[in-house]
């Protein structure tokens, strides 16, 4: 089973149960996925982020800190144009 399979539904953490914006999955190298989603939670938006097959160590995410900000940049921007902080078209 590939690390893309193996991701389902949210059923725990911050987001569990809140309608979803977005959600992409993104491979960051060959051994980790990165699930992000933004939630509505009544007016109040929530990114979350999952790592698979579990969360990189330290040096690792340093790797990753760019590439993960160019992957995390639409959600931001969808997050501020849903609250009504940004003008445009939505993402």
């Amino acid at each position: 089973m590939t690390a893309f399979e193996a991701i389902g539904p949210l059923e725990s953490g911050p987001g569990a149960g809140l309608p979803v914006i977005m959600r992409t999955r993104h491979r960051m190298s060959p051994d980790y996925v990165v699930q992000i989603t933004l939630f509505d939670g009544d007016g109040v938006f929530t990114i979350g982020k999952s790592w698979y097959p579990d969360v990189p160590s330290a040096p690792e995410m340093e790797v990753f800190e760019k590439k993960l900000a160019k992957v995390l940049a639409p959600f931001l921007e969808a997050a501020l144009q849903c609250a009504g902080l940004m003008e445009g078209d939505l993402w």
